[in-house]
């Protein structure tokens, strides 16, 4: 006889469930998508002691009869294909077979259904993906699956398990996930009996209002409503003002056509876009769907889901970085942004600015010449709180300058107080930034060597169109050695080593599109810091007022571009309170 053995179908799903069922939320999840999937309206979930103890789901969706009941348990079995070709249009959650026969497989399992066409339904009992019953019974139209004892027959899963609280946690972000981005869904949540949340279909609900939901009371006034459209894919979600930044990346949620995803590149490519405007530590609170063709991704490569794989990633990451940056320029948590009067009226003021703020050989006016601008935001609703209670910053009165570091300004709502170098250090960014792409080239009259390891000299060959596109000249010698003929100007006065360096890594963590953008800021960054108003630098009223003419023209006016804040505001109410005025 030989070594090789077929196991058992019992074996096979316990098997397959260690990786499907890592710990209750993958079975809500899988149960959930399970039911939007047959067309549920309305989904009620309820748990106990974490889930461990049970995990019922109620939907409203179009049922089983009695030979789906039977197949639904069986490995590969599905109403979601029927040939392989169709996995590269799937518009349901995906089709790996292997959900319903490992949950059953570790836990003790019940599953009542009803069609709309039947006068009755029918209830299978299953026990350690043993079918012990299915008899007729009477219940409402759609699907209950109640999942109880999980991991009752493999209790060396239970040693790994979180506690309740952890579980409970995890399984409310997840529904609240799936109420955010299916806002036409009803949605219920029990816990150990308790209403959790509740959120109905209702046609007055924004998607901030389901945003809150899922991103916490905190963000509540920060959020605004975000959409894109490019050739390659649609955006929508919300992003969060930096204010109410986070120190972990859970306040970032991604989905790719309407799927849960966790994808370190697409958290990686939002990050990217929020960088100057957040501060080093922190990192960015927004809930976003990415919509591609289905043909153009692979929704079946991680075994609960919860990855995706796109078939051109260079093009799909590049898009969203570069739309998510284009909204944030706009700043929108600013009450307004001047328009394209306001400056016609101030060409004067234009020139002014470039006598007073322009260290370097950047004049704004020029830079208006080459760039549209103008536009207008809207005012902000009243659930949004804006960061500067003006419509302009040059709308602010100049009262004066403390510490030789902070400017102080007034509105008719209340007290406004402004970092100067910060303020000057966007602007200088700004314009710096506008000339990527045409940037002048110095020939280094000694080339520069340098020695990295055989790991980095392979990415560096791989990459060097890249390389090439920043204006980076440098050719490779024997097995260590890059020699690097010639720079761009914006880095003639650099570490050229620890630019290197700092590429090399974004290249390895974050792919190209990523680190382009991201070596390209860090470059401009530093030289607008070197350009701008120092703190302790006594400025001139008139100086003051051209640096706010000034801001008004920039992009991201809100923040430095190390993610620092410019503006703080407070409202006239908040000042009478200090002095019990109210």
């Amino acid at each position: 006889m030989g070594i090789i053995i077929e196991l058992s179908q019992h074996v096979a799903n316990q098997i397959a469930a260690g990786e499907v069922v890592e710990r209750p939320s993958s079975v809500v999840k899988e149960m959930m998508e399970n039911a939007l999937d047959a067309g549920a309206t309305s989904l009620e979930i309820r748990i106990k002691n974490g889930g461990f103890d049970y995990i019922v789901i109620q939907d409203d969706g179009q049922g089983m009869d009695e030979a789906d009941l039977r197949l639904c348990l069986k490995r590969y079995a599905t109403s979601k294909l029927t040939a392989v070709s169709d996995l590269e249009r799937l518009h349901t959650f995906g089709f790996r077979g292997e959900a319903l026969p490992s949950i059953a497989a570790i836990s003790r399992m019940s599953i009542l259904s009803r069609q709309q066409h039947e006068s009755f339904g029918l209830k299978m009992v299953v026990e350690g993906s043993v079918v012990k019953e299915i008899v007729k019974a009477s219940c409402g139209f759609g699907t209950r699956i109640e999942v109880r004892d999980l991991f009752y027959n493999v209790p060396a899963r239970l040693k790994f398990a979180r506690s309740k609280r952890v579980e409970t946690a995890e399984i409310e972000r997840l529904i609240k996930a799936f109420a955010f981005i299916h806002h036409q869904i009803s949605f219920s949540f029990f816990s150990d009996d308790k209403m959790v949340f509740s959120c109905g279909h209702d046609p007055a609900e924004t998607m901030q209002d389901r945003g809150v939901l899922l991103l916490g009371p905190e963000s509540s006034g920060h959020l605004y409503n975000f959409a894109a459209h490019t050739e390659v894919l649609e955006i929508q979600g919300v992003l969060g003002a930096p204010v109410i930044s986070r120190r972990d990346s859970r306040g970032i949620t991604t989905f790719v056509n309407n799927r849960l995803v966790v994808d370190r590149k697409l958290i990686m490519a939002i990050r990217t876009a929020f960088q100057t405007v957040m501060e080093v530590g922190y990192q960015p609170v927004c809930a976003i769907n990415i919509k591609i063709a289905p043909d153009e991704l692979d929704v079946n490569i991680h075994p609960r889901k919860t990855e995706v794989r796109f078939r051109d990633e260079r093009r799909v990451i590049a898009h969203l970085i570069s739309t998510i940056s284009d909204f944030l320029a706009k700043t929108p948590w600013l009450a307004a942004m001047p328009s394209a009067s306001y400056f016609q009226h101030h060409q004067q003021s234009a020139r002014d600015i470039d006598a007073l703020l322009s260290p370097l050989d950047l004049p704004l006016s020029s830079m208006r010449e080459q760039a549209p601008y103008g536009f207008f935001m809207p005012e902000p609703t009243a659930s949004q709180k804006p960061l500067l209670i003006a419509k302009r910053f040059c709308d602010l009165k100049v009262i004066g300058q403390v510490m030789a570091t902070y400017l102080v300004l007034e509105s008719e709502d209340g007290l406004v107080l402004l970092d100067q170098h910060a303020a000057h250090e966007r602007i200088m960014f700004e314009r710096i930034k506008k000339q990527q792409g045409a940037q002048s080239i110095t020939q280094l009259l000694i080339p520069v060597s340098m020695q990295f390891s055989s790991s980095e000299m392979a990415l560096i060959a791989e990459h060097h169109a890249d390389f090439h596109a920043l204006g980076i000249e440098l050719d490779m010698f024997g097995d260590n050695v890059v020699v690097i003929r010639s720079v761009p100007d914006y880095v003639r006065n650099s570490s050229l080593h620890d630019l290197m360096k700092d590429m090399l890594a974004d290249l390895v963590n974050y792919g190209r599109a990523y680190a382009q953008n991201s070596i390209f800021d860090h470059v401009c960054a530093t030289l607008a810091c070197h350009a701008s108003i120092r703190a302790g630098q006594v400025l001139r009223k008139e100086e003051i007022e051209a640096l706010l003419v000034s801001l008004d023209d920039t992009d991201f006016g809100a923040h430095c571009p190390h993610g620092r804040p410019i503006v703080k505001s407070f409202k006239k109410l908040e000042v009478k309170t200090w002095f019990d005025r109210t």
